[in-house]
């Protein structure tokens, strides 16, 4: 990531501070909505869907995604009327503090936002320093700072920029890898019967709309994701980065292109649900690596290697990504 950034770089733009921090308000609605769409896989989106779908089926998958596209796709409505109030602002608190001409409101926005870069950089740190730990051996606390230094030094070299680039290239590697191991997993499974006989989950709920998964799961993961969202400055970089005229395809386009990704690594969950596959997480290890661990059971070493990659390039997208919002 740091040569691609080297590479792709606009050496002059970035030197300015429109250039660093909105990428000199340039960035075109494709590349923006790859954007978009990679910094909102989180370590949930890669390992909590495909365990919601293990367990709950169709439902526990329905109500993780639906929420997630929507709260991107809200932004088709707000980021332009944002950008429309406050056209060379940079994050949304300075836009609460031009309307209410408060510096003691924007501070108080300040907290939250601030907060919310700071738990995502540590999320994906954690979820991706547990992964690589689990496989090499090596201590969490050492491979923790060595991600986090190497997503600090290409976000570095241009800014936001340079988190644009990465995450394009980031989102290119999840679909292509995905686009091969999926289905290699599907085959070695036995086909859509494999996956069919898994849709209910371990906990075999029929019913999308299960009351019990509605309201304990659907209807908390919507309010928290959207308010998420929205406190999140990732987004509203973005939305004062991308062309005026370009946001609302953007941020419709980013929403759709995450929305695969939940979708297609769900048919882990409904494999490793299905009884006869016997698929067993060894002691001790969590239930969010069912994923993984489906791959292992079904694939030869190399295929999970790179599923472990297109997993890191999930992870690395947000976190390039927080650190350029912070």
């Amino acid at each position: 990531m740091v040569l691609v950034t080297y590479f792709f770089a606009r050496w002059k733009k970035w030197h300015t501070k429109d250039g660093f921090l909105v990428a000199s308000r340039q960035v075109g609605w494709g590349i923006g909505a790859s954007s978009i769409a990679a910094s909102w896989i989180w370590a949930p989106a890669l390992f909590v869907s495909v365990q919601l779908a293990y367990q709950k089926g169709l439902a526990g998958i329905f109500w993780f995604t639906a929420p997630n596209i929507l709260a991107l796709a809200i932004f088709a409505f707000l980021a332009p009327r944002i950008r429309k109030l406050l056209p060379e602002g940079y994050t949304l608190p300075q836009y609460i503090r031009h309307r209410l001409q408060s510096e003691k409101v924007h501070k108080i926005y300040l907290f939250p936002y601030f907060f919310y870069q700071l738990m995502a950089i540590t999320v994906q740190l954690f979820a991706g320093g547990s992964l690589v730990s689990l496989l090499t051996g090596i201590p969490l606390t050492i491979v923790m700072p060595i991600l986090a230094v190497i997503a600090l030094v290409y976000t570095l070299i241009s800014g936001l920029e340079a988190s644009v680039i990465t995450d394009f290239v980031q989102l290119a590697m999840i679909f292509v890898i995905g686009a091969i191991i999926l289905p290699m997993t599907w085959a070695a499974a036995g086909g859509s019967s494999a996956i069919s006989a898994g849709l209910n989950g371990i906990e075999g709920i029929k019913n999308i709309f299960d009351p019990g998964v509605a309201f304990s799961l659907g209807i908390v993961t919507a309010i928290g994701l959207i308010a998420g969202a929205i406190s999140d400055q990732q987004y509203w970089q973005r939305t004062f980065a991308i062309k005026k005229n370009q946001l609302v395809k953007a941020f419709v386009v980013g929403a759709l292109l995450f929305g695969i990704v939940p979708i297609a690594l769900s048919t882990l969950g409904f494999l490793a649900a299905n009884p006869a596959l016997n698929v067993v997480l060894p002691a001790g290890v969590d239930v969010s690596m069912i994923g993984v661990q489906t791959v292992a059971n079904l694939l030869p070493t190399w295929a999970v290697f790179a599923f472990v990659v297109m997993l890191l390039a999930g992870l690395s997208s947000t976190l390039d990504s927080g650190l350029s919002a912070a």
